[in-house]
């Protein structure tokens, strides 16, 4: 996971807080590997990367003030549309995989493996 957090240049606490995320709604799976990795839970081909936005935007959402904490403010919801609708409109027809540069600087791929395989 270093290594990970090293590569996006962030600190681990948030690689592994996103991960523990990113697990528990299926994005990732965790090999049971000697050295245990990640490898991806859902075909990066066919899964919208709104999907993924939407799953990382609810994770936690009970320890701050969120839209739905507004409801009833029909400026402060007209807003949330909107945004969401403008977020939606642009990310339409992208996948998982549209955020995966095949040709990174250090010449790494990804390959996706079946979850199969992981267990």
């Amino acid at each position: 996971m270093e290594e990970l957090a090293n590569g996006v240049k962030a600190p681990i606490e948030a690689v592994a807080f996103v991960l523990t995320l990113l697990e528990g709604d299926g994005f990732v799976v965790k090999t049971d590997s000697d050295e245990p990795s990640f490898i991806p839970g859902k075909p990066l081909d066919t899964t919208p990367v709104t999907e993924l936005l939407h799953a990382i935007r609810e994770s936690d959402e009970k320890d701050y003030i969120g839209p739905d904490d507004f409801q009833n403010i029909t400026e402060v919801e007209k807003l949330v549309q909107d945004i969401d609708s403008s977020v939606t409109s642009a990310l339409e027809g992208r996948m998982i995989k549209d955020l995966v540069s095949m040709d990174t600087a250090d010449h790494h791929s990804v390959k996706p493996v079946p979850i199969e395989a992981a267990r």
